[in-house]
């Protein structure tokens, strides 16, 4: 256990939790990559040429998603500016914008 003057145990868990999610965010980029190459593989066998089409839709829609967590928890937080009003549409655009982009993702690799 080391103390420090900045805070003891608190950087500790700090540095531990900055390292689960550099991990993570790692094993996420290959798991999407991995993911995405299969798709393409997918439908390159099957004779379509959609494939690189719904990879796309594919990662617009994860963006729009990670965009959609990234200001929930914006809203959580008590902030002035951009007003919860703002955040709460932006919530709902990337939202809904990331499902549609999904939806059509997933139908481009159907066909």
């Amino acid at each position: 256990m080391e103390l420090s003057f900045t805070g003891g145990m608190k950087d500790k868990r700090a540095g531990s939790a900055r390292a689960f999610c550099l991990f993570f965010t790692r094993v996420w980029y290959m798991l999407i990559r991995i993911r995405a190459y299969d798709v393409i593989v997918q439908a390159e066998k099957r004779g379509s040429s959609l494939g690189r089409v719904a990879f796309c839709f594919l990662m617009a829609g994860v963006v729009l998603f990670a965009a959609m967590v990234r200001h929930m928890l914006l809203y959580q937080k008590r902030r002035i500016y951009p007003p919860r009003k703002i955040i709460r549409k932006r919530i709902a655009f990337f939202g809904t914008a990331g499902m549609v982009f999904l939806l059509l993702a997933a139908l481009f690799h159907l066909f």
